[in-house]
């Protein structure tokens, strides 16, 4: 069984250590392209850093024996809840945990009273983009960042919260 739990932030260091260790795995495979993602390059301190300015994180937490197998990060800013780093580890994807992380942030959103919800994705890694849009999620824009010397093509899915937004996940 799954669940997913909000981060408990009463101990940064511990829960960030978690969410690093499984964004990590999750990334992994990503790990030789050129560049690779921020993900890779991220270290214990600047997730706790992360949260310590103001994200927040979503665990998705296999049965009783507490593993975690996926996680995002997300904060809020004038009525919308960006999300970054949704990570599920190799072995459990295609069960199901990104779509629950996903529907745990529509219901934060709406509980939130935000107008919409967004994050960036790598418009070359088709899965996921077809992931985002499957929840109903659209291109709204595109961003080119550098690193490492190195430009990267985002591309900005936004989902707009102003709809009935129970229809969404339904595939799952």
């Amino acid at each position: 069984m799954l669940r997913i739990e909000m981060a408990d932030l009463s101990d940064i260091p511990i829960i960030a250590s978690r969410i690093y260790r499984t964004t990590r795995s999750a990334f992994y495979e990503y790990a030789s392209d050129v560049p690779p993602p921020g993900a890779m390059t991220d270290t214990p301190r600047d997730v706790e850093e992360d949260l310590r300015t103001g994200s927040q994180a979503l665990l998705a937490v296999l049965g009783d024996s507490g593993r975690v197998a996926g996680v995002v990060r997300w904060r809020v800013t004038k009525g919308q809840l960006h999300f970054h780093r949704l990570a599920v580890i190799p072995s459990e994807r295609r069960k199901g945990v990104a779509s629950a992380l996903l529907k745990a942030l529509i219901t934060e959103a709406d509980r939130q009273r935000c107008t919409s919800i967004a994050c960036d994705v790598r418009i070359g890694v088709s899965r996921n983009v077809a992931l985002y849009e499957k929840f109903g999620f659209a291109h709204s824009g595109e961003r080119i960042i550098a690193r490492g010397g190195f430009t990267v093509r985002l591309g900005v899915m936004t989902l707009p919260l102003n709809m009935d937004t129970t229809e969404f996940g339904k595939g799952e």
